[in-house]
């Protein structure tokens, strides 16, 4: 059984921690619902990809209003559905300044608990509770989406780096067709030859630093 008091140790470092990560990489083609839209936003593609990440940049730009979990995370190990609502209930214990306002609620890998839909539906629909969810399971393709959410979610799919985005990883920007005739082409050429080895997986940055 999941405790109250283990929950609120889990938010408050998760918070500490993302908000010390000092540099996100932009993502190009992510389109994000507006503020008006009611919808639970779902982030799914391979693993690896940069899904977290996506987390980390609504949780830094929201900093003040936002929870963020991650449900590969072995403390909670015994989280069911049922949690849900301790979970909720620990955040605002947290934060009784926000209870009736808007919040966000960044839910990572929550493939892992079973039934989730029903409690992120729930929220989205009758609280200020925006949530963000990601996944790596195929169980999170719109064509496997639970019913419970058809028409209520907006799905982005995550691939790994685009080349532009590869490039501007590594500091290389603005990408433009200038790059091909200057000086930086050859500089250029050694990074396309790194993508092509290494892929654009964000982590695979590790082993070419």
């Amino acid at each position: 059984m999941v405790r109250t008091q283990d929950l609120k140790e889990i938010i408050l470092s998760n918070a500490q921690y993302i908000r010390q990560i000092e540099e996100i990489q932009r993502r190009d083609h992510i389109l994000l619902p507006d503020e008006k839209t009611r919808k639970v936003v779902i982030f799914y593609g391979v693993r690896r990809s940069g899904k977290t990440y996506l987390l980390y940049e609504v949780f830094q730009k929201n900093y003040q209003n936002s929870l963020y979990i991650d449900f590969e995370d072995e403390r909670l190990g015994d989280f069911t559905v049922n949690d849900f609502e301790k979970l909720r209930e620990a955040y605002f214990d947290l934060n009784p300044q926000l209870v009736g306002k808007e919040v966000f609620f960044l839910l990572d890998e929550i493939q892992n608990i079973l039934s989730w839909e029903r409690f992120v539906r729930r929220v989205t629909e009758r609280e200020k509770i925006r949530v963000y969810v990601s996944g790596s399971s195929s169980k999170m393709t719109p064509q496997e989406l639970h019913t419970s959410l058809r028409g209520r979610a907006w799905e982005v799919e995550v691939l790994p780096f685009s080349f532009a985005e590869y490039l501007s990883s590594q500091g290389m920007k603005p990408f433009n067709q200038s790059m091909f005739y200057s000086g930086s082409k050859h500089e250029l050429k050694k990074w396309f030859e790194s993508y092509l080895r290494w892929g654009g997986v964000p982590r695979s940055l590790l082993f070419i630093q």
